[in-house]
């Protein structure tokens, strides 16, 4: 990692570019920039697919608050919740189809431990969304034009993924933000290979 927050990892089939975005502002987000630009230098690559994930978390003081949140809002009610020794843990995925490209959202139930490593841990629930875009042309100019206009799309990812989460999800939790989001750009030459954090092309 970079001092300026930005992430690159390299894999056999894809190269992630992540950089968190929290207390940042609009200019300051770069691998949008960057991913383009490694693109643009490797114009042989045979690129698959460009994934824009996001994430974000939202905290809780109580660990059943945010078990609840699951169990009570988003999943039906029903004696299969009581099975077991403890409380349900529970993640829930969903899919959409937008107008432009699929979303994928998970919802899940975590925990965060304090920065400065002690022992307390806070309640939270994670959201991980990816905005899926399929690259599809004739040729190679074709296929670096398609690449550049799905990465271009960030900023109305991240538009979109924050009103789906603040207006249909937090709605009913009030005063609750989502205080930390995470966006990641990774280039993929493998679409099977798409990770949960990353974007891939």
């Amino acid at each position: 990692m970079f001092t300026n927050g930005i992430a690159i990892t390299a894999e056999p089939q894809r190269v992630i570019f992540a950089q968190s975005i929290r207390n940042v502002e609009e200019e300051s987000i770069l691998i949008p920039e960057i991913a383009q630009k490694y693109a643009s230098a490797l114009p042989l690559m045979e690129f698959k697919a460009v994934v824009v994930n996001l994430r974000s978390y939202v905290p809780f003081e109580e660990q059943d608050t945010a078990r609840n949140f699951i169990t009570q809002n988003l999943l039906y009610k029903g004696a299969w919740q009581s099975v077991g020794e403890a409380p349900l843990r529970a993640s829930v995925e969903f899919n959409y189809k937008l107008q432009r490209c699929p979303f994928h959202l998970k919802v899940m139930e975590a925990a965060l431990q304090a920065e400065n490593q002690s022992q307390e841990i806070t309640p939270i629930i994670m959201f991980s969304g990816s905005f899926s875009y399929s690259l599809n042309a004739e040729n190679k100019n074709d296929l670096l034009a398609s690449l550049h206009s799905a990465i271009n799309n960030w900023q109305s990812d991240l538009d979109e993924y924050q009103s789906i989460i603040n207006n249909k999800f937090l709605a009913q939790v009030p005063q609750q933000t989502l205080p930390k989001s995470e966006y990641n750009l990774e280039t993929s030459n493998n679409t099977e290979t798409n990770s949960l954090f990353a974007m891939s092309a």
